[in-house]
């Protein structure tokens, strides 16, 4: 799962860096949205992995 994370985290910089050339509002919006997924999943993925080193 964090191989997975990771990859999904390099496309969002990837897109960020295209969206600085293209300047689309479209992609911006997406960006944010993905960002926010990944980052979100990075939380939930972390807590899991707290939570079984602690118990």
């Amino acid at each position: 799962m964090g191989a997975i994370l990771y990859v999904l985290l390099c496309a969002v910089i990837a897109g960020g860096s295209t969206q600085i050339i293209v300047g689309s509002s479209f992609m911006e919006l997406a960006l944010a949205l993905s960002g926010a997924l990944v980052f979100s999943l990075y939380l939930i993925y972390d807590t899991q992995k707290v939570m079984r080193k602690t118990s």
